[in-house]
């Protein structure tokens, strides 16, 4: 992102990391950059689940919001578990 930036080209980060994702939130730029997650489900369990090394759902959901009141635009990639018989 760093050099992205350096050379005024503008990113999109999607990420399952949740609130990890804080660190960098200096690096994002309001006319330019987006911030983005992956929700899977809002079920802690069913998360914890399919995803054991992810943020949980409302730590993605808190980093967002974070990014959102920040001014860079976020959007969310849902996903879609289908979990047959």
């Amino acid at each position: 992102m760093e050099i992205l930036r350096e050379y005024n080209l503008g990113f999109c980060a999607l990420t399952k990391g949740g609130t990890r994702a804080l660190r960098d939130l200096d690096l994002f730029r309001p006319d330019r950059d987006a911030f983005a997650s992956t929700i899977t489900s809002l079920d802690e369990a069913t998360s914890l689940h399919w995803e054991p090394n992810a943020a949980l759902p409302a730590d993605r959901i808190t980093a967002l919001k974070a990014f959102h009141d920040a001014g860079i635009f976020t959007w969310v990639s849902l996903g879609n578990l289908c979990v047959g018989s």
